[in-house]
């Protein structure tokens, strides 16, 4: 059974019938089968019997929302980081704003990255502890269970939180009027609690925008540290270069400089076109 344990308030204005709701998984499950090129690379049986198991578990009416938490986490359950469960487009019509940071899970710990809201109480480096009552962790765990990865792979679920939390959490977890944080600042001990308003989402956009991925390389001595920070046509265009030839450019910066130790630091970075991977490493 895949109905997550934490259970967030929600919009309970308009619900589905047990027989509306198995009818939709009997139409994904059919369009599944007859269009993922490797729906049981993993296990026919398993795939079957998560099925089985989320239909016997829906016995009541369900929102919309409750419905695609379930749906999502069955289909995460299938292995194949390119097939997802979308919300449709209505839905961000309705819920436009977006939770107000971003944060990044290191370790055990739930630091703010970037604080899109007016209020500048928190700042980057800030623990984040708990959300309108949910401990941080729990909420991460929730996430994980429903965004897709291939196989077991568990580092690109943690990369896409830590990416585009604020996005998550209103796909996945709630999209209320505002939050009540509980955090830590940098460096100290006491817990404190601040209210933060929700932010629309074309705001976000616009001041991710202006993140610079364009890639670095710094040398020092006889290391040189090479930093990816995506593998996108464009983000190397600012380069001014292609990939093949911004490649050759900097591994002839290496031959000149006599650079005997390399490290590619590819943290952050979420892909791109294949080729660029591939012309990488010939």
């Amino acid at each position: 059974m895949f109905v997550c344990t934490l259970a967030y308030p929600q919009d309970t204005t308009h619900s589905f019938s047990p027989t509306q709701l198995i009818e939709d998984l009997g139409f994904l499950k059919e369009s599944l089968e007859n269009q993922h090129p490797g729906l049981y690379w993993y296990s026919k049986a398993k795939f079957d019997q998560d099925f089985d198991s989320i239909v016997s578990s829906i016995r009541q009416p369900m929102t919309e929302f409750d419905f695609y938490r379930v749906v999502s986490a069955f289909n995460a359950k299938i292995g194949c980081g390119h097939t997802n469960i979308l919300h449709e487009d209505t839905y961000f019509k309705r819920y436009p704003n977006r939770f107000p940071l971003d944060i990044v899970f290191i370790g055990e710990n739930a630091l703010v990255s970037s604080n899109f809201s007016e209020n500048k109480t928190l700042s980057r480096g800030d623990e984040i502890l708990s959300i309108n009552g949910f401990k941080i962790q729990d909420i991460k765990e929730d996430m994980i269970k429903h965004i897709t990865s291939d196989g077991y792979n568990q580092t690109h679920k943690l990369n896409k939180i830590n990416s585009t939390f604020s996005e998550q959490y209103v796909m996945m977890i709630d999209h209320p009027n505002q939050y009540e944080i509980e955090y830590r600042k940098k460096n100290a001990d006491d817990i404190q609690r601040v209210i933060l308003n929700p932010i629309h989402h074309d705001d976000i956009k616009i001041r991710r925008a202006k993140i610079n991925k364009t890639p670095t390389i710094l040398f020092d001595n006889n290391i040189a540290l090479w930093k990816i920070k995506s593998f996108l046509a464009e983000d190397i265009k600012k380069c001014g270069k292609s990939f093949k030839k911004y490649y050759k450019y900097v591994f002839n910066e290496l031959n000149q400089r006599g650079t005997e130790n390399l490290i590619i630091d590819l943290r952050g970075n979420h892909g791109g076109i294949h080729t660029a991977c591939v012309e990488l490493f010939r």
